[in-house]
């Protein structure tokens, strides 16, 4: 008897892909870049800024903030000072 075909769930090949030390290095600063990203747009949704606003505040456009927020913007630690003092915020750094 032949074993069916079953797709491969994204969680197995992300398990399987996670073992190889370059993957996991590259995922695991993807998701720290894109949890922070995540971090800043709620920040700014709180301070009931928009996109527009917020640039407007620390002298940059709605775009780069677009790009901030989906995780398509490299930040410098200056930035994101800028970011943290317009949403009445502090950056906490922490090396593990």
């Amino acid at each position: 008897m032949k074993a069916k075909n079953t797709p491969r769930l994204w969680r197995n090949r992300l398990k399987e892909d996670l073992r190889r030390p370059g993957f996991k290095r590259a995922f695991q600063e993807a998701r720290e870049e894109l949890a922070l990203a995540e971090q800043i747009a709620e920040a700014r949704e709180k301070a009931r800024l928009s996109q527009a606003g917020l640039g407007r505040a620390i002298g940059t456009t709605q775009s780069v903030i677009s790009r901030i927020e989906n995780g398509g913007q490299n930040l410098t630690l200056a930035m994101l000072h800028k970011i943290a003092d317009a949403l009445h915020r502090t950056v906490d750094i922490r090396l593990r």
